[in-house]
């Protein structure tokens, strides 16, 4: 038994020094870049709904075991795998020195490599931003409506005089809290909102979609706050901000998927829970909630959570876990059903 758990603990370790993705894409971002792509017009050196080159692609395929020729970018499941398997070279934390943003992954789709850092790709980065704005905004409107009418909020985005006077209080919105049933105004007051209270100062990090949606709805703290998990999973299904449905090459979250499903499937129920309130409280917390897509146990969690777990966390884990049974008087075993595109 002894010789499983080495077999695991390694598994980690080779896991944490090959496993460095730049993360799942969301649905949402892939709309966006498309949209903005697709406003630029033809061009026959660049292929498919994202405008790919034949750089672009060879730089993708050469690292990776992406199938196809370039013409094949003209399909858009395939260019997005194309992008992805860019983006597990050029994106990644290694290179960044920290974990990609949204706004990475868009300025080195479109600038290279070293798009990251090059100030010429902001405008860019700028109009992707503006479409997933619109994109949040929609889904924001869609959960708000959703929830009836309250006399004490007003207009689509349920907005509250407190939240009102809060976003008005530093900035030059003008206007009353009656104009709030203005959607164009409503927006123009979570903006303001959030440029108050969703800053990489207060946050430590670039804000999320989630992070606006959860102080949003929870108030300036609500980026940190459990209880909002389950209002933001409503929101991300409307919109779309799942990974994307495009195949990932081999070299990305498929070598996590493979050690955390045989954790999964060797670990007791007690210790998943334990681990999952150690490693991440908002999963367990969303796991309890019947309105949250990981409603369902400690199994629903593992499979649908754990496969997207960082290579630091993935390693503490399975060392915690391996310490656990290693000294666990009980060995119960519980079955777990370059582009160097210019748009």
């Amino acid at each position: 038994m002894m010789a499983s758990y080495v077999l695991l603990l390694s598994l980690a370790f080779l896991t944490y020094a090959h496993y460095n993705p730049s993360g799942p894409i969301s649905q949402a971002l892939f709309d966006a870049l498309r949209k903005v792509a697709n406003s630029a017009g033809t061009d026959p050196t660049l292929k498919g709904p994202y405008l790919i080159s034949k750089a672009f692609w060879l730089d993708a395929k050469e690292f990776s075991d992406l199938g196809g020729t370039w013409d094949n970018c003209s399909d858009q499941k395939y260019s997005e795998s194309v992008i992805l398997a860019y983006m597990e070279r050029y994106a990644t934390r290694t290179r960044l020195g920290r974990d990609p943003s949204e706004e990475d992954i868009v300025r080195i789709y479109h600038g290279g490599p070293d798009g990251w850092r090059d100030v010429s790709q902001i405008p860019f980065w700028m109009k992707v931003k503006k479409q997933l704005e619109h994109a949040l905004f929609d889904a924001l409107r869609k959960v708000a409506n959703s929830a009836g009418t309250d006399p004490t909020l007003k207009g689509p985005y349920l907005i509250s005089k407190a939240f009102w006077l809060d976003a008005e209080e530093f900035s030059d919105l003008g206007g009353t809290w009656d104009n709030c049933s203005d959607q164009k105004y409503s927006e123009s007051v979570i903006l303001a909102y959030m440029k108050r209270y969703a800053t990489r100062t207060r946050l430590g990090r670039d804000p999320s979609e989630e992070d606006i949606v959860r102080i949003y709805h929870g108030g300036p703290h609500g980026w940190r706050d459990v209880t909002q998990i389950p209002f933001w999973m409503k929101v991300k299904k409307q919109g779309a901000w799942s990974p994307s449905s495009a195949v990932r090459v081999p070299g990305s979250h498929r070598v996590a998927d493979t050690v955390g499903g045989f954790i999964c499937a060797l670990y007791p129920g007690s210790v998943l829970i334990l681990l999952d309130i150690m490693l991440s409280p908002a999963s367990w917390v969303a796991m309890l909630s019947p309105d949250s897509e990981l409603h369902g146990g400690p199994s629903t969690v593992c499979f649908h959570y754990y496969g997207d777990t960082d290579p630091p966390q993935l390693l503490a884990l399975c060392t915690i876990g391996l310490v656990f049974l290693l000294f666990s008087s009980s060995g119960c075993h519980t079955r777990r059903e370059s582009r160097f595109n210019k748009v």
